[in-house]
């Protein structure tokens, strides 16, 4: 985002959670992650002012890791 959006002023945070919150609180504009976690996480922490408003174009490639000895 920083590349194609350099005139936005990114904050980037330790966890889904703390992102949801500040966007919650209004200390944040807007909040870009996965559309699963943040549904996740959105329900968990009871947000039900947060609304997901659009796609981005941004991808991010995600992976299970399971026990080499369960196939």
């Amino acid at each position: 985002m920083e590349k194609h959006h350099p005139d936005f002023a990114l904050v980037v945070v330790d966890s889904v959670a703390e992102g949801l919150e500040r966007l919650s609180e209004g200390a944040i504009d807007a909040f870009v992650d996965n559309l699963g976690v943040i549904t996740h996480e959105q329900q968990r922490l009871n947000l039900e002012d947060i609304k997901i408003a659009a796609p981005t174009p941004y991808k991010s490639e995600l992976a299970i890791g399971v026990r080499k000895d369960w196939p």
